[in-house]
């Protein structure tokens, strides 16, 4: 009897301490700031308190809208699976049938998924809200037989929805912080946002010596497209234009539409001669092949450039300095004919 009574003080302390930790790490979750510490308490936190455990978050993304909010590339962080076909996901947990999935990997669960390590067993966790299946979260054992079918799933069940919460939470957030900081239009980064890391980087320049670059760059005769072709050929064409210089611009580097057809173009650490060569790539790009407004609309577009640099050592320029150079030799460009890159150091085309 006193055996049975120790054994069952021992379970109950046993679970009082996972409540606990389950308690600490709901509480993780909520408090997240921005969605790569959400992300980092699912991969880091969770499988501390469930033992050697791996965690993947699935998310549906159907339009790549949660990547470029983010900011992602082709390379995710571990542990995080943004899914262009979100069809699959209803495959797994189709309409009037989503509760846990348990079992082991390859029979019960059938779904590929892409562990890290040897993960021979898994509780895969739909993320619904309102009805719409956002993702899933699966966590995975390296004990074939730790989660089986049958199992109680009302724990798992009410983390998932604390998970899926969270997750909508941290989005919306990162979305409204994204908003903040773009344009709506091109998607590239604000003169708001441009002007604060023109700050920073200035601020590296001086303190490791870095070169600072600053490209100014316009759509020559823009009013003319517009007055032609109406505003929406406009925008579509500013479109292609903020594409083109992302396509020939480094992950470091800074992009923003900073007025109508104007754009700007931070390049960190980048030697002059290498300033050049960018900025006649952008124009090359731009120049090269004609916009497609629509079947009867083909327009051969130009941008014109001027680029400045922030040496090493350069105290006495300072960032609003920077770029009003870069400005001025922008407008030289387009004094000596346009579709040309000028560099304010220099005073000459580059």
């Amino acid at each position: 009897m006193s055996l049975t009574l120790d054994s069952l003080l021992e379970h109950a302390l046993r679970n009082e301490n996972l409540h606990r930790r389950y308690q600490a790490l709901e509480l993780s979750l909520i408090g997240a700031p921005d969605f790569a510490g959400f992300l980092a308490v699912l991969r880091d936190e969770l499988p501390a308190v469930l033992a050697p455990r791996e965690t993947l978050l699935v998310v549906a993304d159907p339009d790549g809208d949660i990547a470029t909010i983010l900011g992602l590339d082709e390379t995710l962080p571990p542990g995080l699976v943004l899914l262009r076909d979100a069809g699959a996901l209803e495959q797994v947990f189709p309409a009037g049938c989503r509760d846990p999935l348990l079992g082991r990997i390859g029979h019960e669960v059938q779904i590929g998924l892409p562990w890290q390590g040897p993960v021979l067993s898994a509780a895969v966790l739909p993320l619904v809200r309102q009805n719409s299946l956002l993702g899933l979260l699966a966590i995975g054992c390296h004990d074939a037989a730790h989660y089986e079918p049958g199992q109680g799933t009302d724990f798992l069940e009410r983390f998932a929805a604390i998970v899926t919460l969270c997750l909508e939470n941290v989005l919306n957030r990162e979305r409204l912080k994204w908003l903040g900081l773009t344009d709506p239009l091109t998607g590239l980064y604000n003169r708001r946002y441009f002007e604060q890391r023109l700050q920073e980087e200035a601020q590296r320049t001086r303190r490791h010596g870095d070169p600072l670059a600053c490209l100014m760059l316009d759509a020559d005769h823009f009013k003319r497209i517009n007055d032609t072709w109406g505003h929406q050929a406009g925008d579509v064409v500013l479109k292609v234009l903020a594409r083109r210089v992302r396509q020939q611009l480094r992950g470091c580097d800074v992009a923003a539409r900073i007025g109508g057809e104007e754009f700007a173009v931070l390049l960190p650490a980048t030697p002059v001669r290498h300033v050049q060569l960018v900025a006649e790539r952008i124009r090359l790009a731009i120049a090269g092949e004609p916009v497609h407004v629509s079947p009867d609309c083909v327009l051969q577009v130009s941008v014109s450039l001027g680029a400045a640099m922030l040496a090493p050592g350069a105290a006495d320029i300072s960032p609003e300095r920077l770029m009003a150079r870069a400005d001025a030799a922008l407008y030289q460009a387009k004094r000596n004919g346009r579709n040309r890159t000028m560099l304010a150091a220099a005073g000459v085309p580059a």
